[in-house]
């Protein structure tokens, strides 16, 4: 049976078929795994992931036969993700030192061994990543050079030449017993993928909606989706994926797949009529007595308590109404939403009754995350919504789209506006219109005509243990900016931003958080203002930009450097409320004109940095 009958078979729920399907590529993802986190375990674990991910979401998969390059993508996808979560327990940077010590390491090999194989690898890592990777997918995964260029996307030619350089370099540096080592690295976890996938259902999906006569689309999404949203060229917007649960069988998995609906219809004012009827999990009840059970909330009473400002709120409580200071961050829609809010084909994905499921301790797998995610645990049960939907939108022409709720979008090549409200994380390239982040994170921001607004104040979650608050659970937010053409607003509570080659006004209250900005050109018609409570600010200035450049960067309690730009042009005043540095003087201008630089930077105790770029 080729690739593309697998496929199909495994969109339709069948685990044997996708068992074929992992035997055929299980040594192909290690080996691209591997050459991401570079220790065996891990890499075997990042691959169990992918191949559950994949099984998720192969409705997303458009072309059966483009299944190679589209499950390494899964798994490169993985792997930073992996790499992403590492790095907020403990520093990459840090670690590095120990990988190699930590490779392929194992109680039972003999000093000598490891110290073998760590030669071997650190021949192998310090190969170029295009010619690791053809290296690592010639001696793990028995595919013919064909077939390693399907799996990379790459001409035939360009791994023959990537082969003949790595393979050259290895043999000039390794044994062939060495060599055969890297060989005996295969692994088989076909086995594992496919009692893991048992406990899933998976149903296909589509939904076909003609647009000729609305240019604005509403998402809805009551249940846990991953949405990839792409252009189409005629009128009509495709929407095609599968839905997917599980449960203590199997066909407690399929009836509950069954339970979530996709719904579409249109309405003149969705800010006023609100999502299609449904329920929500909204948390975990713990009686004293039996079973925990799911908090619960109808789809309009989310919509009523959303739209009236109460996000992020406790027990109709706004952090406004205890931190005055906050009461600009919760303002009501932006008019620009609101628009787009009016004449809509709405969209639903919705439950009429929540899901969810009390799941014995012993049976739980990290792997299936995907679909059954824990919202509370104690000894020996762990509770939690199950239904998940994995779409993909194809999004006709000058249309605008917006999500409420999904838990993951990827926007790419779209010449219209998009507005994503509650998302859990966003990734958006390529945009001819506006981007609006609501309450949602955003991974990377880049290639976007128009405007990005961002309103985001999040802090990570609550550690708990037997019932008890035992504190906040910090997350690390990371963002990149860049490329953005129509000016950026953005206020977050506590993101990593990174900002470079931004056009218009830019307006950035990153509170709490680490705020980087590259700087490399600079047109008189621009104005940025970056301000901080906490969070540090680092310039990065090219010399160029500078040059007509006014400044001035004021903190009341932080520090201002600029050892990597001891050239800078600039004045500087002190006093014991108020510390600042400026170049509007050099530029010929007076003291009070301070405030209205092209460039101001304002900390209350965040330092600040200027370095220079060349």
């Amino acid at each position: 049976m080729d690739i593309a009958q697998l496929v199909e078979r495994s969109r339709r729920g069948d685990p044997e078929a996708f068992g074929a399907l992992a035997r055929k590529f299980q040594n192909a993802g290690y080996a691209i795994a591997l050459g991401f986190v570079r220790n065996r375990d891990d890499a075997e674990d990042v691959l169990q992931d992918a191949f559950i991910t994949a099984y998720c979401k192969l409705g997303q998969l458009r072309e059966p036969d483009a299944f190679p390059g589209w499950f390494r993508s899964v798994v490169v996808t993985q792997c930073r993700r992996w790499l992403k979560q590492r790095n907020t327990r403990q520093r990459y940077i840090a670690e590095v030192a120990t990988d190699a010590e930590r490779e392929f390491d194992s109680v039972a090999n003999p000093q000598e061994a490891r110290i073998a194989q760590r030669r071997v690898w650190d021949q192998v890592y310090g190969l170029p990543e295009p010619y690791r990777s053809a290296a690592l997918l010639f001696y793990l995964s028995d595919f013919s050079q064909r077939e390693i260029a399907a799996f990379l996307q790459v001409p035939v030619s360009t791994v023959n030449g990537r082969l003949q350089q790595a393979r050259l370099h290895l043999r000039q540096r390794l044994n062939p017993v060495e060599l055969e080592g890297i060989e005996m690295s295969k692994i088989d976890v076909s086995a594992e993928v496919e009692d893991a996938v048992y406990q899933i259902a998976t149903e296909p999906v589509r939904q076909v909606v003609d647009l000729r006569e609305r240019d604005n689309v509403v998402l809805f999404c009551g249940v846990n989706v991953d949405i990839e949203v792409r252009a189409a060229e005629g009128p009509e917007m495709v929407v095609e994926g599968s839905r997917v649960s599980m449960g203590l069988s199997p066909e407690e998995a399929r009836a509950s797949a069954g339970c979530i609906q996709i719904r579409a219809d249109e309405v003149d004012d969705f800010e006023e009529v609100g999502p299609h009827p449904g329920e929500l999990f909204m948390g975990t009840n713990r009686p004293s007595e039996g079973e925990p059970y799911a908090s619960t909330c109808t789809t309009a009473d989310f919509w009523g308590w959303y739209r009236g400002g109460k996000g992020g709120g406790v027990n109709n409580l706004c952090p406004s109404d205890l931190f005055p200071e906050l009461g600009g961050c919760f303002l009501p829609f932006p008019d620009e939403l609101k628009e787009v809010l009016q004449c809509v084909a709405r969209i639903g994905i919705v439950q009429e009754k929540v899901q969810d499921l009390v799941l014995p301790s012993d049976a739980y797998r990290p792997k299936l995350q995907k679909v059954f995610r824990p919202n509370a645990s104690d000894v020996g049960w762990m509770h939690g919504p199950v239904g998940y939907v994995s779409m993909s939108v194809m999004l006709p022409p000058g249309k605008n789209l917006t999500v409420i709720g999904a838990d993951e979008v990827v926007v790419r090549d779209i010449d219209s506006s998009v507005f994503l409200v509650e998302c859990r994380s966003s990734d958006v390239q390529q945009v001819g219109g506006d981007v609006y982040l609501l309450d949602t994170p955003a991974e990377k921001v880049s290639q976007v005509e128009g405007r990005l607004y961002q309103r985001f104040y999040s802090f990570g979650g609550m550690n708990w243990q037997n019932g008890e608050f035992l504190g906040r659970r910090w997350r690390e937010f990371a963002s990149r900016v860049e490329d953005i053409g129509g000016g950026v607003d953005l206020d977050v509570g506590r993101v990593s931003l990174e900002l470079a080659r931004l056009r218009g006004n830019v307006s950035v209250v990153n509170r709490y958080g680490d705020t980087r900005y590259h700087v490399r050109e600079w047109s008189q018609e621009m104005k940025s203002h970056i301000e901080s409570v906490c969070g540090s600010v680092r310039l990065f200035l090219h010399e160029d930009a500078i040059a007509d450049l006014r400044l001035t960067v004021a903190t009341m309690c932080g520090s201002i450097g600029y050892e990597g730009y001891r050239d800078l042009k600039k004045s500087d005043s002190n006093s014991t409320q108020l510390a600042t540095l400026t170049t509007v003087m050099a530029q010929g201008g007076a003291w009070n004109e301070m405030g209205d630089a092209d460039l101001l930077v304002k900390t209350e105790s965040g330092d600040v940095q200027i370095e220079k770029i060349l």
